[in-house]
């Protein structure tokens, strides 16, 4: 044969080792690139699945928290009844004791006594302004 020719298909095939060696390469590339994106993926995953543990957990105590004050609200409820219901019956007291109050005042005008020096009026006043001041208190939580 042609010595020429020889050269020809020698390097033919030297060319034709390293097209398959490059594919060979590139099949590894390709590999090596689903191995790298399986692990992304395995960590995403990982991640993505944890926080739909946390989230669910997370649900299930605002659940829990909003039984707990839906419960707190209904006793709160029922217990400003009660204060309302008990701070007017107050409210009719504290109509009482003005009327007692004018009486007392007119009647130690008359005696020239202090209505301060009458026994036990100090303890009646301090209950009369603490009637007062509770029955502002009960007015503020409607």
């Amino acid at each position: 044969m042609n010595p020429q020719l020889n050269k020809v298909f020698s390097k033919l095939a030297k060319e034709d080792k390293k097209t398959e060696l490059a594919s060979e390469k590139v099949e590894l590339g390709m590999i090596d690139d689903l191995a790298k994106q399986k692990n992304n993926a395995d960590t995403f995953i990982k991640t993505i699945n944890s926080g739909i543990k946390e989230l669910v957990t997370l649900e299930k105590q605002i659940a829990k928290a909003e039984e707990v004050l839906e419960k707190a609200e209904e006793s709160a409820n029922k217990r400003y009844d009660k204060l309302e219901s008990e701070s007017k019956k107050a409210s009719k007291l504290i109509s009482q004791m003005d009327k007692l109050f004018e009486k007392i005042d007119k009647a130690s005008k008359d005696l020239g006594v202090n209505p301060k020096d009458i026994k036990g009026y100090a303890a009646w006043d301090k209950s009369y302004d603490e009637l007062f001041r509770i029955e502002d208190e009960v007015k503020k939580y409607r």
